[in-house]
C-alpha cells in the first residue's frame, strides 16, 4: 500500500507534463525512500528518469514497493485540476486496482484512475552511458535554444570544446547559435552532436523544476539532460541524429 501528501504539486505537474508528451503509459514504482518512473518512447529513441524523493512529501507511508501502470495524459489531466491553493494526496490500497489522487483544499475532489496491467520492457542501458562532455547552463538558457532552433530547423547541434559551449540549428539559408565561454557555463570535456528538436521541445516544458540544467552527451552519442530542483530529479536520455 502507499500513501502521501504532497503539499505543492507544481513540479510534480510539470515532470507529469513533459513525461506525458513523450511517453503515454508507464510504470510508478512507490518505494520507501520516494517515486521513480523509468521508461523507453515506443520509437526507442528517448527514455525518460524520474524519481521524487520522500522528502517532496509531508506524510509519506509505504509498506514494500507498490507498482502501478498508469496513463500519463489521464494523469495530467487531473494534475491539471490541482490548483497551487490545494495538496494533493496519492492513495493505492492494498491489492488496488486504482490510484486515488484527492485535491485537499477548502474542499476535497477525488480522482479515481485504472491501474493499468502494463509490462516493463526491456529498457536500454541508462546507467551504462558514458559521456565525453558535461555542460551545466542555466535552464533559461537552454529552453530559449531549443525555441529558438525550432524557428530555424528540426534538429539542434551541441558542441563542446576548449572554447566553450555551443548550441546551433541551421538550414540551406538560415542559421542560430547561442556561444557561451567557460566563465558563463561549467563545461567538462568535448563532444559534438546533433539532436531532435521534437522530443527536446517537449521535454523543455518541465524547465521550471530547476534554475540549472545539466547536458551530457559525446561525439554523435547519446544524450542526457537533466532537472533537479528540491526534491525532483527528472532526465530525459536521446538519441542522436547521425547524418549520412
Amino acid at each position: 500500500m502507499f500513501k502521501g501528501l504532497l503539499p505543492d504539486a507544481s513540479s510534480f505537474k510539470a515532470s507529469m507534463q513533459a513525461i506525458s508528451e513523450i511517453i503515454d503509459e508507464a510504470v510508478f514504482r512507490f518505494k520507501e525512500n520516494g517515486i521513480e518512473l523509468i521508461a523507453a518512447d515506443r520509437a526507442k529513441v528517448a527514455a525518460i528518469d524520474f524519481k521524487m524523493s520522500r522528502d517532496s512529501f509531508e506524510t509519506y507511508e509505504c509498506e514494500g514497493e507498490t507498482r502501478a501502470g498508469l496513463n500519463l495524459p489521464m494523469l495530467l489531466k487531473v494534475l491539471k485540476r490541482i490548483s497551487k491553493a490545494e495538496a494533493l494526496e496519492i492513495e493505492i490500497a492494498e491489492k488496488g486496482d486504482r490510484v486515488k489522487l484527492t485535491a485537499v483544499g477548502k474542499t476535497k475532489r477525488t480522482f479515481y484512475l485504472p491501474i493499468l496491467d502494463l509490462s516493463e520492457e526491456e529498457l536500454p542501458p541508462i546507467e551504462k552511458l558514458q559521456f565525453a562532455a558535461e555542460v551545466e547552463v542555466d535552464t533559461d538558457t537552454v529552453r530559449e535554444a531549443v525555441e529558438d532552433a525550432s524557428t530555424i530547423a528540426d534538429s539542434i547541434v551541441f558542441q563542446s570544446d576548449e572554447e566553450g559551449f555551443t548550441m546551433y540549428a541551421e538550414s540551406e539559408s538560415s542559421r542560430m547559435e547561442i556561444k557561451l565561454t567557460p566563465e558563463e557555463a561549467e563545461i567538462k570535456g568535448e563532444g559534438k552532436a546533433r539532436y531532435p528538436l521534437d522530443y527536446l521541445k517537449k521535454f523543455i516544458k518541465a524547465a521550471s523544476i530547476a534554475d540549472k540544467t545539466k547536458i551530457k552527451f559525446g561525439t554523435d552519442y547519446p544524450m542526457k539532460m537533466e532537472f533537479e530542483g528540491g526534491s525532483i530529479y527528472l532526465a530525459l536520455v536521446l538519441a542522436p541524429r547521425v547524418e549520412e
